[in-house]
């Protein structure tokens, strides 16, 4: 797939649908990430990507997708869960695109 200077949201479901790992630029940072939810964060309801990332440094994090630039669906795939991943996180309200495999 092509770089967008942003975040597609069309491209972001389908990198967690299809468990693509993904590349973008997140705060003057280059993150690849493999993606696992996207839903609204519960005090503002801005919508939130949920991700293992692995590089720079591996480790789950939170990110504003209206922040997220360059973004990349890479072909590289996904195929294991996470430890300490939770689609019940009380951070979010409103999943709207979750791998699948977890209990919703």
């Amino acid at each position: 797939m092509h770089v967008l200077p942003y975040a597609n949201l069309e491209d972001v479901r389908y990198a967690i649908r299809h468990r693509c790992l993904i590349s973008f630029s997140y705060k003057r940072e280059r993150i690849t990430a493999e993606p696992h939810l996207l839903g609204n964060f519960q005090k503002t309801h801005a919508l939130i990507l949920v991700a293992w990332k692995t590089e720079p440094e591996e480790g789950w994090d939170h990110y504003r997708y209206a922040q997220i630039r360059d973004f990349e669906v890479l072909r590289e795939r996904f195929y294991h869960f996470r430890t300490g991943f939770t689609p019940h996180d009380r951070k979010i309200v409103g999943i709207d695109t979750m791998v699948s495999g977890y209990p919703r």
